[in-house]
């Protein structure tokens, strides 16, 4: 988890904290075997989930076009990468009790530590880049970093019963988090931190307010006493990503693919794969080549039915949510309108830490 925000290679492909959880993985099942893994409706339909993916994207690679398309298959390594993940995550997770909870809380403070560092210090992969000041650090784009925060954040909020007695270390990691959020300047994330602050201070900060209101706001006084000549650069960088929201909403329309839906329907029943994605843009408009919405990225890639099975896979996992932890996920729904965050590891192990509370689940997840 230290390591996750370390990019060294492209988006998209395996990097450095992969090559070293891949070993990890591999020892795990090989020495056990999760078959009644199996029992769970969640791994069923993500599984059947996983199975169209390969089918589309084979027939794609190899039967449609002349000669074979190998880009149609990357997104069965990378789905198949982050399903496993999540299964292994279950299993690391299903004998966690509240002292796993407390490593765990000191490993994402020991994490946003890090970058909130790199932030104050000005340290990030040096890449030539238009991200207009937006901090990056060592993911590809800010995007990124922002897209890991939020979700540590909402890790934080699904484990807060478990690390009851240190709240102020729990206090210091949303800090952290909704600073690195903010100099990020994501759009989706930045409304999602609003809500998870406001989440903060109706749930968890109601008992010493003013003791958790100076860890709230230290880090952030701490960056603006560092980085004082930048302040209001940064602020006029933060308050332009808020001004006309239905200008930044026509653009997202054509900009981010999103017309294609209608453009070629057919694809919604049976398909178009993830690959080739040239095949849907005219060549005098640029624009991203792939539908930056994960929920409309998977109905236009494997039809109806493939969406179907995702959303089932998504309800099973968040069954037992309760109403106020639904609203932990807002912000994680509010970037994958806008994003493909499924690629992103990171929060299938969200996954597995949340449907690993299931009751009925614990029993039977992992048998050796």
């Amino acid at each position: 988890m230290l390591l996750k925000p370390f990019y060294f290679f492209d988006s998209g492909s395996p990097q450095i904290s992969d090559f070293i959880v891949l070993p990890a993985m591999a020892l795990y099942f090989i020495k056990n075997r999760p078959l009644s893994l199996i029992k769970e409706k969640a791994v069923r339909y993500i599984l059947a989930f996983l199975g169209l993916v390969c089918f589309v994207n084979i027939i794609y690679a190899t039967l449609v076009f002349e000669g074979y398309q190998w880009t149609f298959l990357k997104p069965i390594f990378y789905y198949s990468y982050n399903i496993v993940l999540f299964f292994f995550f279950l299993s690391l997770f299903k004998p966690f009790v509240k002292k796993d909870y407390v490593i765990l809380l000191w490993v994402f403070f020991g994490s946003l530590l890090i970058q909130y560092a790199m932030i104050l210090l000005d340290i990030d992969k040096g890449v030539v880049n238009n991200f207009q000041g937006r901090d990056y650090n060592f993911f590809n784009n800010p995007n990124q970093l922002s897209y890991y925060s939020i979700v540590v954040l909402t890790m934080l909020f699904f484990i807060r019963k478990h690390v009851l007695d240190l709240p102020y270390l729990f206090s210091l990691c949303v800090s952290l988090s909704l600073v690195i959020i903010l100099c990020a300047t994501s759009f989706p994330t930045l409304v999602g931190g609003v809500i998870l602050l406001l989440l903060y201070f109706l749930i968890i900060a109601k008992q010493h307010f003013l003791k958790h209101l100076f860890l709230l706001v230290f880090p952030l006084l701490l960056l603006v006493l560092v980085k004082k000549e930048d302040v209001s650069r940064e602020y006029e960088r933060i308050t332009a990503r808020f001004e006309n929201p239905e200008k930044r909403m026509n653009a997202t329309y054509a900009d981010r693919g999103y017309d294609r839906l209608f453009e070629f329907p057919e694809y919604v029943l049976y398909g178009a794969g993830e690959g080739m994605n040239e095949r849907f843009v005219p060549q005098d408009i640029k624009r991203p080549q792939e539908i930056h919405n994960l929920f409309g990225n998977i109905l236009f890639s494997y039809g109806i039915f493939g969406c179907v099975l995702f959303l089932m896979f998504l309800y099973h996992v968040f069954s037992t949510v309760s109403k106020v932890e639904l609203l932990y996920l807002v912000p994680l729904l509010l970037y994958n309108m806008v994003h493909n965050g499924v690629r992103f590891s990171f929060v299938w192990v969200l996954f597995a830490l949340i449907l690993i509370r299931k009751k009925k689940s614990i029993d039977y997840l992992i048998t050796k």
